[in-house]
């Protein structure tokens, strides 16, 4: 089932559209660095993806394949011989996560997906560097909320308590200078955190 209205609908054509923006940038050049190094078979299949990209299509099947042979490639091959793999691994990354956020579906299948491209986006934020660090938290800022709100509706029947930290302070526990004291949040958005915490290099507790 889809789900969403007007205006995430509107994010997600701009997400297809930063994509596309992405790869007439750096796609040319990376697909002849791929065949330049061996990687015929990862060019064939990012040529795949971005056809469906372009086309409106289901990109991900494609970059699937791109993702699994760059991985293999960087796993047992000694690293990229090129630059040209690194951006080929993070664009096809976004592509599959481009799937679970389109549809907006919030089964359980769904939810799985969109909670392993939010880890895959956060190896494209970690590979892809300053060049594509926008783009993949603008997939993330779209992800999140997905995930999260699966999260609330598949949790009303259960026991949370359990997973719970009790913010009440034990009998004889040595006193903490406010000063001092570690902040808590819940269920903050990656930007937030990004913001008031990870730039700042300051500490919480999640």
């Amino acid at each position: 089932m889809s789900g969403g209205g007007p205006e995430d609908g509107t994010k997600r054509q701009e997400l297809r559209a930063l994509l596309l923006d992405f790869a007439s940038e750096n796609m040319e050049y990376t697909a002849e660095e791929l065949r330049k190094s061996g990687g015929e078979k990862v060019a064939e299949s990012l040529a795949s993806s971005l056809e469906a990209l372009k086309g409106g299509g289901d990109s991900a099947p494609a970059a699937q394949i791109v993702v699994d042979l760059c991985w293999e490639k960087l796993s047992n091959g000694g690293g990229w011989p090129t630059v040209g793999w690194r951006e080929a691994y993070v664009f096809s990354l976004m592509a599959v996560a481009l799937a679970p956020i389109e549809t907006g579906d919030k089964s359980a299948e769904a939810l799985e997906s969109a909670r392993k491209s939010m880890k895959d986006l956060d190896m494209a934020l970690i590979m892809g560097g300053p060049g594509a660090s926008d783009i993949v938290l603008a997939f993330v800022d779209c992800i999140e909320p997905l995930i999260l709100s699966a999260n609330k509706d598949g949790d009303k029947d259960e026991d949370s308590s359990s997973y719970i930290v009790s913010a009440d302070v034990p009998p004889h526990a040595p006193s903490i200078n406010e000063a001092f004291a570690v902040e808590r949040v819940a269920s903050i958005s990656f930007a937030d955190f990004k913001k008031k915490f990870f730039k700042t290099d300051t500490a919480c507790v999640v």
